[in-house]
């Protein structure tokens, strides 16, 4: 059969604002507890069609589609053990339900399927020596779906896959001169394999990612 090559290019942009507000205590000499709360940022992206062999119903010139930003209550702790241990505790929460994703065709709401989040994890930072610092830690996400399927028919959505996960970190750090310090760190991420369904299409899932960062922090 003949083959015809379809092309959907778009640009879709959005900017906004939100509140924040934070606390930091600190109960105990070796103790620091930190809060934060960030209000829900507001976004209305506009999208930019370079080209659409799809039609109207794929993506339309100009058409503004919500798409917030949740609110986020996020707390930690760092405990020092010792002079050179300290141990450090974070839990996040995302308010996704409370954002506006826009609305299926039965006119429910996309947030609203999709539920809230949260994030917790602990990490140990130890400093081997004055100038090497090591670092390792566990950080697990958990997604409160409502309705994960009825979540997935929205255009787009399968691009970014939203599902419970486990990420492994370690990292180093070392003081090349006062105020310089280089950074080495590894991510190892693995996702919760699920099927979804998508009108009558079944769609399995597997993922996992090895990220290796490398950086430099410089003070004056």
């Amino acid at each position: 059969g003949t083959e015809f090559p379809l092309e959907l290019d778009t640009e879709e942009t959005a900017s906004g604002f939100s509140g924040v507000i934070g606390v930091n205590i600190t109960p105990l000499q070796e103790l620091n507890i930190g809060m934060k709360y960030e209000t829900v940022t507001k976004l209305d992206f506009k999208t930019d069609v370079n080209k659409n062999d799809l039609g109207d119903d794929a993506a339309k010139d100009g058409e503004k589609n919500r798409y917030d930003l949740p609110a986020i209550l996020a707390i930690g702790a760092a405990y020092a053990v010792t002079p050179e241990l300290t141990l450090e505790y974070d839990f996040t929460y995302y308010f996704q339900s409370q954002a506006d994703w826009g609305k299926d065709d039965n006119g429910d709401k996309y947030a609203k399927h999709a539920g809230d989040c949260y994030g917790t994890g602990i990490a140990a930072v130890y400093k081997a020596t004055p100038v090497i610092t090591a670092s390792a830690g566990i950080c697990y996400t958990d997604f409160l779906w409502d309705d994960e399927d009825a979540y997935y028919t929205r255009l787009g959505s399968y691009e970014t896959l939203y599902s419970d996960n486990v990420a492994f970190l370690i990292g180093a750090a070392y003081e090349v001169v006062q105020g310089v310090k280089l950074n080495l760190g590894y991510d190892y991420t693995w996702w919760k394999s699920e099927t979804l369904k998508f009108n009558g299409i079944k769609v399995d899932t597997k993922n996992a990612t090895h990220v290796l960062s490398v950086g430099a922090d410089c003070t004056f």
